[in-house]
């Protein structure tokens, strides 16, 4: 499993400082999306900030939530699941078959961790319109890693076990990700992975599934800024 999660480190690492639009649409079921949102995405040292797209001039530090009933939103799952595998070793990590996805050979890695490993949070948001209250607890989870035969990272996912007492207080159940990367090829830097998809849906009461699906896209520039100031 060295291989893996050195090659996550170093995917953790690359993506640490960028600028990106990010569009997003939610929905419900099988049904067309039923709002939808451009940002800008600016990534440095890790940190994600958000500003409307073209225009807008205020910063956010999360994705405003749409203006719909119940939704679901990603965070930062395309950087903290490579952190999480090439960093963190109370996950279980363990090689499964290997999977054909349009003739391409991938390999198939699965992991899990614990409540007790406290290593995959969860923070449902109730939004009760003039204000929200947001509480973060840590539950168990599962997913994969997809990665090409040279061991690159092409896809990771990850299902958030919620206990029975969450799903009654809560409501939320069968909450999971998926996020794809893909190779980014520019004249003036080595070929580098970055996010290229995020696809969120969780199912509420044991009723409707809510989801929403995310893209990135016009990625700008990489490496960070660093600012001299004299005495």
């Amino acid at each position: 499993m060295k291989v893996l999660r050195d090659k996550a480190h170093v995917l953790a690492d690359s993506i640490r400082n960028y600028i990106a639009v990010q569009s997003f649409e939610w929905g419900m079921g099988d049904n067309e999306s039923v709002a939808e949102a451009e940002f800008q995405v600016r990534v440095v040292d890790g940190v994600q900030r958000f500003r409307r797209y073209p225009d807008g001039k205020r910063e956010y530090e999360e994705v405003p939530n749409p203006r719909w009933g119940s939704w679901v939103v990603p965070a930062d799952e395309w950087s903290k699941l490579p952190k999480m595998v090439g960093a963190e070793f109370r996950l279980k990590v363990h090689q499964a078959a290997d999977v054909v996805v349009n003739k391409h050979r991938m390999k198939v890695f699965q992991y899990y961790a614990s409540v007790e490993d406290n290593l995959c949070p969860f923070a449902p948001v109730e939004d009760y319109g003039l204000f929200s209250i947001s509480k973060t607890v840590a539950v168990a989870c599962y997913g994969e890693v997809w990665t090409d035969e040279d061991t690159n990272i092409i896809r990771m996912s990850e299902h958030l076990e919620l206990s029975d007492k969450l799903k009654v207080y809560r409501g939320w159940e069968d909450l999971g990700v998926v996020i794809t990367y893909g190779w980014l090829k520019r004249a003036s830097e080595p070929p580098r992975l970055v996010p290229l998809t995020i696809f969120t849906e969780a199912r509420y009461k044991k009723k409707e599934i809510y989801w929403c699906r995310g893209q990135f896209t016009d990625y700008q520039r990489f490496g960070s800024e660093v600012k001299i100031i004299a005495n």
